[in-house]
């Protein structure tokens, strides 16, 4: 990977520029390209599918023209009077007789010559003293001719009209009795007293399906397309003349599917026009699409072409200017006769050129005060006033024979310019640091014995965090000269991490400083004490304004000194 991004550095920016026009330029090409081809294929599919609406609302016409036809038919029994006052009249055999005879039947036959369709009439009688007449199956068939009946209605949940409800003008297209055999519907429709509302009987009329739906045809569609009639309610195909069942796992990537409500939103006329038959004309498209993307390419890399060998020059020139200038010929200048942010580079490039010997002596000027920082810290570390009185106790000792202690106190100093001096490195590990103020310590302890207690909590891997050296022992040097209030003075050092920083806390019960004070010490350290202000500026110069030193004090209970650096970890 990193051999390839390294050829992919060395590659001139006016092929990187070129290619990235090229990149933008095809992805425009082929994103224009497929809108357009998209485009009119959904145009073409709009077109279509208007055309088969079209086509649909004209079978939905003749078919419901056809409903229309048997609905007036079966209207001439449903609305009869005298059929209605007959099956709510008690007969006897010989009344019965003549009704059906002298009135059913020229009513029966009169109502059939308004079809020239096959027809079976039947009426379902809840009158049980009325004549019944009826055929068998053989004789009964919507094959060879017409036909009606009279039957009584019978009780029984089994029985195909016993599970419908009554209700008044409701009409029912259902599948009763041989109709499924016979490739058949009935229109059924329920037969009321119109005075009282009340049940009288049923009356069916019996037609072939394929006569209903006669209009059907989906070859006017296209060769491979189905038309289906679905019933809403049961969701069953109620008729097609392709096939039984609507195609499996359809979706609108594959079928064109146009819908249509027909009979009062009862059924559903569906077509289903494969997808493969449009994209027959979908060829020239497809062509024209690609013509246009192929010339479109060609104009515009053509312009990118000229385009990027004039920005390039350009860019070259900076190019080379920047390098004569990395050789330090700061004399050197571009000049553009334009008004163009290539001319506000040039410009800014030479306005670079004239101050950067201003810079350069600024950075070297800052880079000396830092040295010079880090000096006065060293200076004001190896104290003459801390020497002397370290000396002079080493001296008392050796008079009073204190031979241990001499010795003791005599490796606390050297260990500690060692510690101090080493190689005059500034970053050292926190354990260093450590050792260091330790070592100070040490030599205080010997001078004033058990008087001075010192209590360390460290919490961190201090071999492997690095921090500046010297930072401790300043305020450790003041709690020891300026706290001590008590016959004892005890000292906490304090040290713990976080995810991202590191925390050193050194706490005295000393006298304390005054509020004033330490409010100066927080918001302006360069106003009081060399130690703490030492301090203050390095951890400022290294670590950035987010980190330093804060002071807590309270008369006559002690000081709290906070210290904040980020967390640096020293690498194995």
């Amino acid at each position: 990977m990193s051999k390839h991004k390294g050829k992919l550095k060395s590659i001139s920016f006016y092929w990187k520029l070129l290619a990235t026009y090229t990149a933008i330029v095809m992805m425009a090409i082929i994103a224009l390209g497929t809108y357009s081809y998209q485009s009119s294929m959904k145009t073409l599919e709009e077109h279509t599918r208007s055309s088969l609406s079209g086509s649909l609302e004209l079978m939905k016409e003749n078919i419901m023209y056809t409903i229309m036809e048997l609905n007036k038919i079966a209207d001439q029994i449903y609305l009869d009077e005298t059929i209605q006052r007959a099956f709510l009249r008690e007969f006897d055999a010989e009344q019965s007789y003549y009704f059906y005879h002298e009135y059913l039947i020229p009513k029966f036959e009169s109502t059939l010559k308004m079809s020239t369709d096959f027809l079976w009439i039947t009426l379902y009688a809840n009158n049980q003293t009325i004549y019944e007449k009826y055929y068998s199956e053989e004789k009964k068939s919507l094959t060879t001719g017409k036909g009606y009946e009279l039957r009584k209605a019978k009780e029984g949940g089994e029985l195909w009209y016993n599970q419908l409800n009554y209700m008044p003008v409701k009409r029912y297209w259902l599948e009763v009795e041989e109709d499924k055999d016979n490739g058949a519907l009935s229109l059924i429709m329920p037969l009321i007293n119109f005075n009282s509302i009340t049940p009288i009987g049923w009356l069916r009329v019996n037609i072939k399906k394929k006569d209903v739906f006669r209009a059907l045809d989906s070859q006017k569609l296209g060769v491979m397309s189905n038309l289906f009639i679905v019933d809403n309610e049961t969701k069953k195909v109620v008729y097609s003349n392709d096939r039984e069942s609507i195609p499996e796992k359809v979706s609108d990537e594959e079928y064109l599917i146009v819908e249509q409500l027909i009979n009062n939103d009862e059924w559903s006329l569906i077509a289903f026009i494969p997808k493969i038959e449009l994209e027959k004309n979908t060829g020239k498209i497809r062509k024209a699409t690609l013509l246009a993307c192929a010339i479109t390419f060609f104009v515009i890399m053509f312009i990118s072409f000229a385009l990027t060998k004039m920005l390039t020059k350009r860019i070259n020139k900076i190019s080379r200017s920047m390098n004569a200038f990395k050789e330090g010929s700061f004399h050197k200048r571009i000049n553009f006769k334009s008004n163009d942010e290539f001319a506000v580079i040039a410009q800014s490039f030479n306005e670079m050129a004239q101050t950067i010997e201003r810079l350069i002596y600024e950075v070297y000027m800052s880079d000396i005060s830092k040295k010079e920082a880090e000096l006065q810290m060293l200076q004001n570390q190896i104290n003459p006033h801390f020497l002397y009185n370290t000396l002079s106790t080493i001296s008392r000792l050796a008079k009073l024979g204190e031979l241990d202690q001499m010795h003791q106190m005599v490796l606390g100093l050297s260990k500690f310019y060692r510690l101090v001096m080493n190689t005059g490195v500034m970053i050292i590990p926190l354990e260093l640091e450590l050792q260091q103020v330790q070592a100070y310590l040490d030599i205080q302890r010997t001078k004033y014995g058990d008087a001075l207690k010192i209590v360390y909590d460290i919490k961190c891997d201090t071999s492997r965090i690095l921090t500046l050296k010297l930072l401790l022992q300043p305020f450790l040097e003041n709690a020891l000269i300026h706290a001590w209030h008590h016959e004892s003075l005890y000292i906490y050092v304090r040290c713990w991490s976080s995810s991202d920083r590191v925390y050193i806390e050194i706490e005295d019960n000393g006298c304390g400083i005054e509020p004033d004070k330490v409010k100066k010490l927080n918001e302006n350290p360069e106003s009081v004490g060399y130690g703490i202000r030492n301090v203050t500026e390095r951890i400022r110069l290294y670590y950035g304004p987010d980190y330093g030193v804060r002071i807590s004090s309270q008369l006559g209970e002690g000081t709290f000194i906070h210290i904040e650096i980020p967390l640096e970890m020293k690498e194995d």
